[in-house]
């Protein structure tokens, strides 16, 4: 159990730096106007991709002649399902731009002003699911338990994902009753 934690800590800041450096990336899209950082942040992000990929083939057990899938093996349903919920995160974020847009958007035309409205990507924002990804990831892998890797559990971790501000009170909720749970049975 500890090896696949410290396999899942490993894999999710790799994500998140991959995700980070993304995230500079589309904002730097957005500019337009330096090429120069576009191609160093794009060459960062491969990188990081090449990084993570290296390190599950290297944590994971050597699987020869073995009749299951490479892709419902140990490392593999994880990095799946990480995945599955960054996206669900990336979908959480866009969905709120969208809606401020569409609100300025609005205010924009009761002005009578029908001007191109472009989304507001901030990196910082973008990031901040990600930050808290460990905790979400920890509920994610609790729902979908030790089953094979199925459309139903990718599902479950895309909705974890953009749910993921209900996942973090739960989590918090959780560790302050076990907290209180372990100074009651101290008084005793």
């Amino acid at each position: 159990m500890f090896e696949r934690v410290m396999f899942f800590a490993t894999i999710s800041i790799l994500f998140a730096l991959t995700i980070w450096w993304t995230a500079a990336l589309v904002s730097n899209l957005l500019k337009a106007d330096g090429t120069l950082i576009v191609v160093r942040n794009g060459l960062l992000a491969l990188l990081a991709a090449t990084l993570l990929i290296s390190i599950s083939i290297i944590i994971a057990p050597p699987l020869m002649l073995s009749d299951e899938r490479w892709y419902t093996q140990p490392p593999w349903v994880e990095i799946f399902l990480f995945f599955s919920m960054s996206c669900g995160m990336l979908g959480s974020y866009f969905k709120v731009q969208i809606e401020e847009r569409r609100a300025i958007i609005a205010a924009k035309a009761l002005k009578g002003d029908v001007t191109y409205t472009p989304l507001k990507v901030d990196k910082w924002d973008l990031l901040y699911p990600f930050l808290v990804s460990v905790i979400t990831f920890g509920a994610v892998l609790q729902a979908t338990g030790k089953v094979a890797l199925d459309l139903s559990q990718l599902i479950v971790a895309f909705q974890t994902g953009f749910f993921w501000q209900t996942v973090l009170p739960r989590a918090n909720n959780t560790v302050s009753a076990q907290m209180q749970a372990g100074l009651g049975a101290a008084d005793k």
